[in-house]
């Protein structure tokens, strides 16, 4: 019986509204647009959860008659905003372009390893006398690690120390004692050349391929494109194959061509 005493005053409340002198195209477009706002936000783990659907009409009813549009955008129309926002937070991949067209005016787009993070992004400064100035000197490369695990991060006293040297600089990520599985080194222009490595096709692309077989395989690949070279190191861990080797190249000339 109480529920219906709430229902029927804040009926009552939404009834007394209908004063209000609107278009019929105003109306529908208000009322699809508020419909929708509940129901996505009715959707996501938040504050308005609580509400039930008799006092969410009633609230829409007194956020349109004090403040019309502009309480509506501000209080439904943001949160839906924010909701959909934190689904489509930046990738690090996409950061990482960011940063390095920041530093170094190119924009290559790397992919994604399905075993492999990516634990830092360095900038690479000339060495002038065996001693580097990244104050002064224009950057020679950026360098992209991918690691095996980001478990041992280096010492602080010895982050320092790299810093202090003034060859490199981070912009991304931090530095690891983990082993880098796979490095990618952007060039302005292109890459050069790769002494004794043979040109193959991946995806219709001319590339320099060298592999070395060691305790731990690697491939050295060259690949340049319009603006800029990339030079890799692809170190075959966890039984990896050259076909992994190959596909993530795929992967990486798909993204830039």
């Amino acid at each position: 019986m109480k529920g219906n005493e709430h229902y029927s005053e804040y009926d009552r409340l939404f009834k007394s509204y209908n004063s209000i002198e609107i278009s019929e195209h105003e109306e529908k477009e208000m009322y699809e647009n508020i419909t929708y706002g509940i129901d996505k936000l009715s959707k996501k783990k938040s504050t308005f959860k609580f509400l039930s659907p008799v006092l969410s009409t009633a609230v829409v009813a007194i956020i349109l008659f004090f403040g019309g549009y502009s309480i509506y955008n501000h209080i439904i129309l943001d949160s839906i905003e924010l909701n959909n926002g934190s689904n489509n937070a930046t990738s690090d991949t996409e950061l990482i372009r960011q940063k390095i067209n920041e530093e170094f005016g190119v924009s290559p787009l790397i992919p994604e390893h399905d075993e492999y993070t990516i634990g830092n992004v360095t900038v690479n400064y000339s060495i002038l006398n065996g001693v580097g100035d990244s104050n002064d000197e224009k950057p020679r490369s950026v360098e992209i690690h991918y690691l095996v695990s980001t478990n041992n991060m280096l010492d602080q006293n010895l982050i320092d120390e790299w810093g202090s040297a003034g060859t490199q600089e981070i912009i991304f990520g931090d530095l690891y004692l983990d082993e880098v599985a796979i490095s990618i080194e952007v060039f302005k222009g292109g890459y050069g050349e790769i002494q004794g490595a043979e040109t193959i096709e991946i995806n219709g692309q001319p590339i320099q391929y060298q592999f070395v077989e060691s305790d731990i395989d690697v491939a050295i690949v060259g690949i340049n494109f319009d603006d800029f070279g990339l030079m890799i190191q692809y170190n075959l861990y966890h039984g990896e194959t050259e076909e992994d080797i190959k596909s993530f190249i795929s992967k990486l000339i798909e993204k830039n061509d």
